[in-house]
């Protein structure tokens, strides 16, 4: 199976790529191309979602419409923070999952994003 990942954020900053995509039960796993050595680990959840980056940026976020989650972000670089996730969206089926959130750090809204994953 394939992916491809588009991510956007309010500034129209964006990320996209294709990838081949592993398939466990109900977690899927592919590299992430838009960053050298790093990986993408998406896990099904109940009514959650929780996305991993691993590599040249570590990154854990889980989306939860329900409720507003911890996110923790760290490159390669030394730079580390953690953040807040309020999910405004979450739609997941057999061929996309789209999410929309914002990062909030110190109760501000840092930035909103939106990502999208299509399936084939």
């Amino acid at each position: 199976m394939k992916v491809s990942f588009i991510s956007i954020d309010d500034e129209k900053n964006k990320i996209s790529f294709n990838s081949l995509v592993e398939k466990e039960n109900n977690i899927l796993k592919f590299k992430d191309e838009s960053c050298e050595n790093t990986f993408i680990e998406i896990e099904l959840l109940d009514k959650c979602l929780r996305l991993t980056r691993t590599g040249s940026i570590n990154m854990y976020m889980l989306f939860d419409l329900n409720n507003i989650t911890a996110g923790s972000y760290e490159n390669n670089e030394g730079l580390e923070f953690d953040f807040e996730i309020k999910t405004t969206k979450l739609e997941v089926s057999n061929s996309k999952i789209r999410i929309d959130y914002s990062m909030i750090i110190e109760k501000e809204t840092l930035t909103s994003h939106k990502i999208s994953l299509l399936f084939n």
